[in-house]
């Protein structure tokens, strides 16, 4: 997500973004890593402390809980298909049976 801060604040102030807050969000400003952090606001929307001049925010959402989970929901479809390939496959061979 992108936001344009136009104009830019004059002094140091917090943005506060209409999105839920959750641990694994983080935020760019101006290009540079790390150079801010993403705090709760209003008990449950984002807040990002920006100094004066900033013009540019830009904030992703990376959440290790749900690559974890994409990855095993991902080896648990393979392993029910194998379920359904192989035996089929294996009754086929010539010599089993």
């Amino acid at each position: 997500m992108s936001i344009a801060l136009d104009p830019p604040p004059t002094d140091s102030s917090y943005v506060l973004i209409a999105e839920n807050w959750y641990l694994d969000w983080s935020v760019v400003i101006d290009g540079r890593p790390g150079g801010g952090q993403v705090l709760r606001g209003d008990n449950s929307l984002l807040t990002v402390p920006v100094g004066p001049g900033a013009r540019r925010l830009e904030l992703s959402y990376h959440s290790r809980a749900i690559a974890r989970g994409i990855a095993l929901a991902l080896v648990s479809l393979l392993i029910v298909i194998a379920g359904f390939l192989v035996p089929p496959a294996w009754q086929r061979r010539p010599g089993s049976g």
